[in-house]
Formats: structure tokens, sequence, C-alpha cells
């Protein structure tokens, strides 16, 4: 009896599991339906990734970690938005 018992529970768990992840994403969508922003915001501005952009388009001589020491923004950051803008301007471009 104690076995059905605890696989019952188990089952109520799981399926309130799923409903809850089908309620999240639907509110998700919702909000996302609105406009609103969906997650955590932006650490760094688009400005900044803008500016650092441009600063490596001018002086290919730059590296990362310089320009991502003018503009103010941790270099592993810049370069997973970097990496991010490209695989979207790629993406674009096919």
């Amino acid at each position: 009896m104690g076995s059905i018992t605890i696989a019952l529970i188990s089952l109520f768990a799981e399926w309130e599991r799923i409903f809850l992840n089908e309620r999240a994403a639907g509110a998700r969508e919702a909000a996302r339906a609105r406009g609103k922003q969906v997650g955590r915001k932006r650490a760094h501005s688009a400005d900044k990734i803008t500016v650092a952009q441009v600063l490596l388009a001018q002086d290919p001589a730059l590296s990362v970690r310089q320009v991502a020491e003018r503009v103010g923004v941790p270099k592993t950051s810049l370069q997973r938005y970097l990496n991010q803008a490209a695989a979207s301007a790629a993406a674009d471009g096919m």
C-alpha cells in the first residue's frame, strides 16, 4: 500500500511540474506578445557594443581586450556580444 501511495504522489508531482512549465511558457509568450522584456535585462547597453564594433572596424590592430577596456565592458561579455552580432548578421545574409 505504501509503494502505491508513493507512486501516486510522484505521479501528481510530475503532472504539476509539467503544468507549471506549460503555464510559465504561456506567460512568457503572452508577455512577448505585449512587447515586454522576457528574461534578464542586458548588463551592458547597446550603445557600448556599437561603439566597440565601430572601434574594431576602424582599427583592426586593436584587440578585443583593448576595446573592452576603452568601452568599459568585460572582455568575455564583449566577445559574446560580438559573436551574437556576427551570427545574427550571417543568418540575415542567408
